[in-house]
């Protein structure tokens, strides 16, 4: 009954009459009063403080308050709300950005509208009642004081990012009776744990930044893990999907940078593009063979994967799929294959697979040179035929006994080299004898690069002075275990070595310096300029910033540092951290 739109006001008096309903002011409200009940236009004492009970009826006793219409009560400062059975719908933004820290709704309401309770960001204590059946958009996006919350079974209806930056949420609890997640608890950074019940059946977007979100539990009842539903789950090191689920969305696992294993069940068919982009800390992977298809940059940037066996049931590698992959050696690879994307393993100067060297491909030359092949592979790639052929080299087609004799095994002429320098880097940067902070418990990956790079022995060793305080693993990926400093080494086999020190913290890792690169500082009209920002230290645990122009008119920028020129002028573009350290960097053009 209440609409979001505007009414007409009631001319100074306090009431206002129509042939369907009247505007009414009583006591402290402003009412629309139709044959069904009462609707509260707006609350008369916002800047008070006081409690408020909101009444249950007008004064005559009958008139039944069942309505809170679109705003209000907002910017409410009174210091808790009660909201009485009688209320069936709570309208869009009726209490945003109140003050109040506990608000109270009685069991009756139904509805509860799009950001009704956005932005209040003292509210610590709120309970939904069993009876709603839908919750709207954002309701409770930015209740950053709110620490836990139960959705009743009789929701049946969630809109997207409910809990979308309730930073201080640590406890969920999610009745039997809920049927779809999506979108619900994004950016909900304090979230340690949930356990989902069995009427759920797909899961979209729902954990997306949950970034302390250890372990989750999902029922036999899920039938898909949509797109983004764990992204940027950096604290989550694994989960098993029960084998009801058929698929994998995109980005569903993205960025979940801890992420060491997961089980793919049988009943998988999709994995969805970049389902396991940037997870870093993923070592191996089993597909099995009810996988049909595997989407582009599906496994991009999963920098500790080793290897990895794509099943009989695939026919096709997409574009980029294993590119970033820097420290994957070996690939077996299906005669069922057709086609293989563009940059699937990367390209010479755009995520190449540095480490990559053996590709098992089970057909004949023949069937691999059918295949419509856009990847760039490397000369030092083997592709071996496992019904016999010979293997040949990368892209060239050579086989081994082709080659310059010299390098064939057991002739050691002058053609081997040693390694003069071992240099390690952290995201592509040099840290020797630099000191980084780390966090406890969280991990890091590091790459030890040798000189020269067509050294015959580029084996490197990782070792800790404490591995009570920081170990590494063989292929140096660094875990802080408590507070204190250790010295982390990579040593070549003939002795050559470098070192950093890690410094490990219990708390993130913030970021202390920005500075931005730019090839030049001037653009011209209609054009565009990248700009790089570069964030210290690299183990910050949020590296991204947010770019703004101090004029649009200028020149604009975009979310990825691209600036486009619009008018001549002086601009001065601003890259700021996201992760509240409040650090920035400017650069006029």
């Amino acid at each position: 009954m209440c609409k979001h739109g505007s009414l007409p006001d009631s001319g100074g008096g306090n009431v206002y009459a129509a042939d369907d309903y009247q505007i009414l002011e009583e006591n402290d409200y402003k009412y629309k009063v139709t044959a069904e009940g009462a609707c509260i236009l707006a609350y008369l004492k916002r800047n008070d403080t006081t409690q408020v009970t909101i009444p249950s009826t007008l004064q005559d006793g009958k008139t039944k308050v069942i309505d809170i219409g679109a705003r209000a009560f907002m910017n409410c400062k009174a210091s808790s709300i009660t909201i009485p059975s009688s209320v069936k719908n709570i309208q869009n933004w009726a209490f945003q950005e109140c003050e109040a820290t506990s608000i109270t709704i009685e069991e009756g309401v139904t509805l509860i509208g799009e950001e009704a309770f956005a932005g209040c960001k003292k509210l610590s204590s709120i309970t939904i009642p069993d009876g709603v059946t839908d919750i709207g958009n954002y309701a409770f996006y930015g209740c950053s004081s709110l620490a836990s919350m139960t959705i009743p079974g009789s929701v049946t209806s969630m809109g997207y990012n409910i809990f979308d930056g309730c930073s201080g949420l640590t406890s969920i609890t999610i009745e039997d009776g809920v049927t779809s997640i999506s979108g619900v608890f994004r950016n909900c950074s304090s979230l340690t744990s949930i356990t989902i019940p069995d009427s759920v059946t797909s899961i979209s977007g729902a954990f997306y930044g949950c970034s302390s979100l250890t372990s989750v539990t999902l029922p036999s009842s899920i039938t898909s893990i949509e797109q983004n539903a764990f992204r940027e789950c950096s604290s989550l090191t694994s989960i098993t999907l029960p084998s009801s689920i058929t698929s994998i969305g995109e980005l569903a696992f993205s960025e979940c940078s801890n992420l060491e294993s997961i089980t793919i069940p049988g009943s998988v068919t999709s994995i969805g593009g970049r389902a396991f982009n940037e997870c870093s800390s993923l070592t191996s992977i089993t597909i099995p063979d009810s996988v049909t298809s595997i989407g582009d940059g599906a496994f991009q940037k999963c920098k500790s994967l080793m290897s990895i066996t794509i099943p009989g049931s695939v026919t096709s590698i997409e574009d980029y799929t294993f590119s970033w992959c820097e420290n994957l050696t070996s690939i077996t690879i299906p005669s069922s294959i057709t086609s293989i994307g563009e940059g699937a393993f990367g390209e010479s100067d755009y995520g190449e697979c540095e480490a990559l060297k053996d590709i098992y491909y089970g057909g004949t030359q023949a069937q691999w040179a059918a295949i419509d092949n856009k990847a760039e592979l490397s000369d030092s790639v083997t592709i071996h035929f496992t019904n016999g052929s010979n293997s040949q080299n990368g892209n060239t087609g050579n086989t081994p006994d082709n080659n310059n004799q010299n390098n064939t095994p057991g002739n050691t002429q002058n053609t081997k080299k040693a390694v003069t320098a071992v240099n390690v880097t952290y995201k592509g940067n040099s840290v020797n004898n630099k000191t980084l902070a780390i966090k406890t418990k969280s991990k890091y990956t590091f790459k030890a690069e040798v000189s020269p790079s067509d050294a015959v022995d580029k084996t490197v060793t990782w070792e800790s002075s404490n591995s009570k305080i920081a170990t590494v693993s063989p292929t140096g990926v660094v875990k802080g275990i408590k507070k204190g400093t250790a010295t982390i080494t990579a040593k070549s086999s003939n002795g050559k070595q470098a070192s950093f020190k890690v410094k490990v913290q219990s708390k993130d890792v913030k970021v202390t310096k920005i500075s931005i690169q730019a090839e030049k500082k001037a653009v011209k009209k209609g054009k565009k300029l990248k700009l790089k920002a570069v964030v210290s230290p690299a183990t910050a645990k949020n590296t991204k910033v947010s770019w703004e122009s101090s004029n649009k008119r200028v020149a604009t920028v975009n979310s990825k540092g691209v600036v486009t020129g619009k008018k001549k002028g002086k601009v001065t573009i601003t890259a700021t951290a996201k992760d509240g350290s409040k650090k920035k960097a400017k650069v006029k053009i």
